[in-house]
């Protein structure tokens, strides 16, 4: 099996990352902002829990940016 790169989707423990364990990032004119993400679940869960936790970043980095504009 092909290994995956740190913070995959993987119900297994790759290269000594945790499963489960995913960065999210997002940049921005304000920015960069990461978030590292500890999920449970199988492969399908982790991905989609991934996804809402990157939107969750953008959501946050938008309002931000959206508050400084009044």
């Amino acid at each position: 099996m092909p290994s995956r790169p740190p913070g995959s989707p993987d119900p297994d423990s790759r290269e000594g990352h945790p499963a489960g364990h995913v960065w999210v990032a997002c940049a921005g004119p304000a920015g960069v902002e990461t978030r590292l993400l500890a999920l449970e679940g199988d492969r399908a869960a982790v991905q989609s829990a991934s996804c809402r936790g990157a939107l969750s970043v953008l959501d946050g980095m938008l309002r931000r940016e959206d508050s400084g504009l009044g």
